[in-house]
């Protein structure tokens, strides 16, 4: 094996399963940041964004937007 030296290694945007990563509804929830009723409300939406990406649709508006609403519900932005 050929050996490579290394100082250091970064990732940047550690983009590798978008099924995944834009399923995160059910991430917050299982770390206390979302409330069942929440998940439920992101289920429509989680679902859209997984059927354009099958679709190779990988920078659909959805997708984004659903992670920012659901970053924005965890920190309790809505709820002040």
């Amino acid at each position: 094996p050929r050996q490579i030296p290394l100082g250091g290694a970064a990732i940047g945007n550690g983009w590798m399963d978008p099924m995944v990563q834009y399923a995160a509804a059910e991430a917050a929830y299982g770390h206390g940041l979302l409330g069942r009723a929440q998940v439920n409300a992101f289920a429509e939406k989680e679902q859209q964004c997984q059927d354009l990406l099958k679709k190779g649709r990988y920078r659909a508006n959805i997708c984004f937007d659903l992670l920012d609403d659901i970053v924005s519900q965890s920190y309790g932005e809505n709820a002040k």
